[in-house]
């Protein structure tokens, strides 16, 4: 073991420094019984020399191997800073600690009275106390004859006292805190029990000065469990807390009910004067902070005042006995039980009920300059009431707060003996109603009626005008005449301006027009796919680009040219056939090739984020014509979904095409038409606030497609390239139909959507020999423009009232870059495998493909 004091190590058997202002001692090991203390003393560190000397730090580092024990004293110092390390020891068969004058303890230890019910774990003048250890004692647990300060995380444990000051006290209390009684203070104290904490005694928990503050949401508990002395005391539960036993007020001490969010639920036969009320002698009742408070039970034994300063109290029981209530500024009054004479100030807000709901005042109720009577509307017309069995002065403003969906009926919302004044002023939610106040002499009613605000004022995106125009064109109609108008227009009447925005987006239908544009970007999946097959059959006959003619369809007779071409780089393997040889094929040739991509256009602001995959399959036959030439036939098949937010579609499409290609020299043309067949079913929720409905509808599109490239090859050794231009052009047109399964259901006319391409690009492809095996890696880029009907937009209607609007989807991108990426493996002239990647990339659209091949001839 070892002593450092003020810089100096020594080897000896003690810790006993020469006591001197600014020292720092650390001791490690075990130290026991020194002397050189006050007369008569035994400590296991002494420090104390004349009694005059500050600044002393002693500090016992971690481990249990490092242990401070006296016969009187664990540690005997003044004005001293002690830091006990986790699991080190300090204890003495008096006090654990003894210090005297200004002292601050900061234990990770264990910190202990050993002695009998006059021994202590800390004692000293005045103390500031940081505590995760543990700190106990047969007798007290911390006793200051001043003022002490305590931060307790640990456990403070004693059969007397956990801590007794003679002045005032600071605490937080995340651990816990036991004794006979936890906690006796001389002077006013702050006490902060956090949740998960606890404060006990077997015979009283908290007994402290007048003046003090107590906020409790953890457990506290004894037979009284908080004892209070005086006037100017608070007692603040949050939700959580938890007391066991008795609380005993006076004139003057003030219960609340606070916590900055949360629920709590607080029983009022509970508060009273009697010895059977848990609260005793409180002459306030106070709901402060932002927490909600639920009031239950009755009353009837409490007598004093109630105030509402913050959060949500909501009075369900009966406390018509206080002497009154007061809502001040930040406060909210609701509940459906029985109050007292209530005054509401400015700031303050009445909200009778839990939701719907009634409450009752006994006596009167005075609204004053500034403050909110603030009224809930349901959907069956309902409202919130107040009932007051005495006079009632209004002022103030009357805040309407509707449900969507709400019937236009008349609804009394205050009923009294008598009534003075009106209320200043009327707000409400609602965007297309405006309430109206009729006074009486003993009622106030509401109705609504609808105001001039336009549906379309409301709107903020094309979309959301064109359904909101639609309204707007609704003619009048009585629910009887025409009940499912009726009910439709009067959903969204009673909508606030967010509310109508969101109904107009649900109600607009756009997944009709995003599944059009969504297919028509999709269109390229079939020209590329059969451009591939042309170029396939072209280029094997170019010589010095056959590398282009690997890599697409997959072909019943597969192009044993070109792979001895490819294989003309490895060793060689068919001295029959020479690399190079040219195959005439004039007979038919099949093919097929299979497809899938997904992607995604963002959300412009106006039509919503679409996602859309698509999987397919196209086979073709094909045959010369002339030397140079080759036309064929194509049919397919593709499955493919589109979802927004707002719907999803699903589509079945049939394909068929003709095409034909042509070369001459290193020029090459191609092209091809393509005729297709959608079966579409889509599914959308319209669903805003008070309304829906799950609208679905099956109808027939048809689209067309012409498209061709003029590419020029050029072949750089086993390096081949090709510049290449490419135009397409798509129609794309719906008929008529209609959806079914709700008020909000639409019908559309026949459709049109045409849109053209135009390509810019280059594709090249290599040969790499390894081996016996031969690697073709290629790559496409390429910029795409689109033109025409680029946002396509649909005509629709309501079935319901017959207004029709027009709704546009997310834009096709106008300028994109297209990029392919494949490689291929030619394992010998009739064995191959291949996979690429094609993307389309534009500012709002991210579109991305794959396709996958194996080749095997037999």
């Amino acid at each position: 073991m070892g002593l450092e004091l003020a810089g100096v190590t020594a080897a000896r058997a003690d810790c006993t420094p020469a006591a001197a202002s600014g020292v720092t001692a650390v001791c490690t090991g075990t130290t026991n019984n020194q002397g050189g203390g006050a007369p008569g003393t035994s400590a296991g560190f002494s420090g104390y020399g004349t009694g005059t000397e500050t600044g002393l730090t002693i500090v016992v580092p971690a481990g249990s191997g490092n242990t401070l024990t006296g016969a009187d004293f664990g540690v005997f110092a003044a004005g001293a800073t002690l830091t006990v390390g986790s699991d080190a020891v300090v204890s003495g068969g008096q006090d654990g600690v003894f210090v005297t004058g200004r002292a601050t303890v900061n234990n990770a230890g264990n910190i202990l009275g050993t002695g009998g019910a006059a021994s202590t774990g800390i004692r000293g003048d005045s103390l500031t106390v940081t505590n995760s250890g543990v700190i106990a004692s047969a007798g007290g647990g911390i006793l200051a004859t001043g003022a002490a300060t305590v931060v307790n995380s640990g456990r403070i444990a004693a059969s007397g006292l956990g801590i007794q000051t003679g002045g005032t006290l600071d605490l937080v209390n995340t651990g816990s805190i036991i004794g006979w009684s936890g906690i006796i203070t001389g002077g006013a104290a702050t006490i902060v029990n956090a949740a998960g904490a606890t404060i006990g005694g077997s015979g009283g928990a908290i007994m402290p000065g007048a003046g003090t503050s107590i906020y409790n949401s953890g457990t506290i508990f004894a037979a009284t469990a908080i004892q209070f002395t005086g006037g100017g005391n608070t007692l603040t539960l949050a939700p959580g807390s938890t007391i066991y036993g008795n609380v005993i007020g006076g004139s003057g001490n003030t219960l609340r009910l606070g916590g900055a969010s949360g629920t709590g639920s607080f029983d009022v036969s509970q508060l009273g004067s009697g010895a059977t009320q848990t609260f005793q002698n409180f002459g306030t009742l106070s709901k402060i902070d932002g927490s909600t408070w639920t009031l239950t039970g009755t009353g009837s034994a409490f007598t004093g005042a109630v105030m509402v300063s913050g959060g949500l109290l909501a009075v369900d029981g009966d406390i018509h006995t206080a002497s009154g209530v007061t809502v001040q500024s930040g406060g909210t009054l609701g509940g459906t039980g029985v109050l007292p004479s209530t005054v509401v100030e400015a700031g303050g807000v009445l909200a009778p009920g839990n939701s719907v709901g009634a409450i009752t005042v006994a006596g009167t109720l005075t609204f004053g300059s500034g403050s909110i009577y603030r009224v809930e509307l349901n959907t069956a017309g309902q409202s919130d009431k107040v009932v007051v069995t005495g006079a009632a002065a209004l002022g103030g403003t009357l805040q309407l707060v509707g449900a969507a969906g709400t019937a236009a009926a008349q609804t009394t919302i205050l009923s009294a003996a008598s009534i003075t004044g009106t209320f200043s002023a009327v707000t409400s939610t609602y965007a297309f109603l405006t309430p109206v106040l009729t006074y009486g002499a003993a009622d106030v009613g509401l109705s609504l009626t609808r105001n001039a605000v336009a549906f379309a004022r409301v709107a903020r995106t094309p979309n959301q005008h064109a359904v909101a125009t639609a309204f707007d064109a609704s003619p009048a109609t009585s629910p009887s005449a025409n009940p499912a108008a009726a009910r439709l227009v009067q959903a969204v009447v009673s909508l606030t301006e967010d509310q109508a925005r969101e109904a107009y987006d649900q109600l607009s239908g756009e997944v009709h027009a995003a599944t059009a544009g969504a297919l028509i970007d999709e269109s390229v999946q079939v020209r590329s796919s059969i451009l591939g097959r042309l170029r396939q059959a072209t280029a094997a006959d170019m010589p010095g680009v056959r590398a282009l003619s690997l890599g697409g369809p997959q072909t019943a007779q597969a192009n044993v040219d070109a792979a001895r071409s490819a294989l003309a780089f490895a060793p060689p393997r068919d001295a029959a056939s020479p690399p190079g040889a040219a195959v005439d094929r004039r007979g038919p040739v099949y093919w097929a090739q299979s497809y899938g991509s997904w992607g995604r256009f963002d959300g412009d602001g106006n039509g919503t984020a679409l996602a859309h995959r698509t999987a397919g399959v196209l086979t073709g036959v094909d045959a010369r014509l002339g030397v140079a030439g080759r036309f064929g036939f194509a049919a397919g098949y593709a499955g493919s979904r589109t979802s927004t937010s707002r719907g999803t579609a699903d589509i079945d499409s049939g394909q068929i095409a003709a095409y034909g290609g042509w070369h001459a020299g290193a020029l090459a043309l191609r092209g091809g038409a393509v005729v297709a067949v959608h079966g579409i079913a889509t599914d959308r929720d319209a669903r805003f606030a008070g309304w829906s409905e799950r609208i679905k509808a099956s109808y027939q599109a048809g689209s067309a497609q012409a498209f061709g490239e003029v590419g020029y090859g050029l072949g750089f050794g086993p390096l081949a390239v090709e510049p290449f231009v490419g135009a397409a052009w798509v129609r794309w047109a719906t008929t008529g139909f209609r959806e079914a399964g709700g008020d909000a259901a639409l019908w559309a006319s026949a459709n049109a959507v045409e849109v053209g391409y135009t390509t810019l690009g280059l594709r090249a492809a290599t040969l790499i020999p390894l081996g016996a095996t031969i690697l073709v890696p290629r790559a496409t880029v390429g910029w795409q423009h689109a033109l025409g009907d680029v946002t396509p937009d649909l005509d629709l209607a309501f079935q319901a009232t017959g207004a029709g609007f027009s709704v546009t989807r997310v834009p096709i991108a106008r300028d994109a870059l297209l990029a392919e990426a494949g490689v291929d493996v030619i394992l010998s002239p009739a064995v191959s495998i291949g996979a690429a990647y094609a993307g389309q990339i534009g500012a709002a659209v991210k579109d991305h493909g794959v396709k996958g091949r194996f080749a095997w001839r037999f």
